[in-house]
């Protein structure tokens, strides 16, 4: 499941989630319209959080789910 569809599904905005995973909620922002990729902790610290529902792969340098 991509990032924006998890946030809407439980009704969190960027700015709140951005807080549990503690980066910027700008740089989370353009994580989540494909502008730049997360970094590896980052990326496991979204899949923790959301409980493996939304996961950061990255194939051939490309984000993938995000």
């Amino acid at each position: 499941m991509k990032l924006k569809s998890y946030l809407a599904e439980i009704g969190m905005t960027v700015k709140d989630f951005s807080s549990l995973v503690e980066c910027n909620y700008r740089y989370l922002s353009r994580i989540m319209n494909g502008h730049i990729k997360p970094g590896k902790r980052l990326a496991k610290e979204i899949e923790d959080i959301t409980g493996g529902q939304v996961i950061l792969t990255y194939k051939n340098e490309a984000a993938k789910h995000v």
